[in-house]
């Protein structure tokens, strides 16, 4: 016999009475004994078949009460995944049609994120190259801009040297000059 896990109503009474501390859910909510510490499993009564199916339950554990972000794609398949746990759990008569859309549903956005993450990351690839042909063509015109500022540098000091020695010339000879006047 299998059971199905379903919610179960507050108000459900076990069947098999027992001896220990009190079944009704408010009494037994507050009891000590009863409650785990450190576990996050839940025993849950369910009268489907016999009196005696316990179904089990288990929470995920979160840190700080705090669940990480996550992306959107992922998100939306976390979510159809608890839509289709939900109605697995609620309504196993509609595991038929409803629960192959859902799950090709999911193949195909889990195939979709899939390209679309292929896509750039060939995208980025060929960015990085590019950006790196780049940085070499900034660096070769970094080198020459280099060489022509100190080919100016030197072209300026022989200009002025120039213009020294045309001062110079110009004075000898109007020295020569007025010696020649004489």
């Amino acid at each position: 016999m299998t059971s199905v896990a379903k919610t179960v109503d507050s108000a459900q009474q076990p069947a098999a009475p027992s001896s220990g501390p009190p079944t009704d859910t408010k009494t037994r909510a507050t009891s000590k004994s009863l409650i785990p510490v450190k576990s996050k499993d839940i025993d849950v009564s369910k009268n489907l078949h016999s009196d005696n199916d316990i179904t089990k339950i288990t929470k995920p554990k979160r840190e700080n009460r705090q669940m990480k972000a996550a992306e959107p794609t992922v998100k939306r398949n976390i979510r159809k995944s608890v839509v289709l746990m939900r109605l697995t759990l609620l309504y196993p008569s509609v595991l038929g049609s409803n629960t192959l859309a859902l799950q090709q549903e999911a193949t195909t956005d889990r195939m979709d994120s899939v390209l679309l993450l292929e896509t750039l990351q060939d995208e980025l690839k060929l960015f990085n190259e590019t950006a790196k042909k780049q940085m070499e063509e900034l660096q070769t015109l970094k080198v020459k801009l280099k060489m022509k500022e100190e080919e100016r540098a030197q072209f300026l000091e022989q200009r002025t040297l120039y213009k020294q020695q045309v001062t110079d010339f110009t004075k000898a000879l109007e020295e020569m000059e007025q010696l020649l006047e004489m």
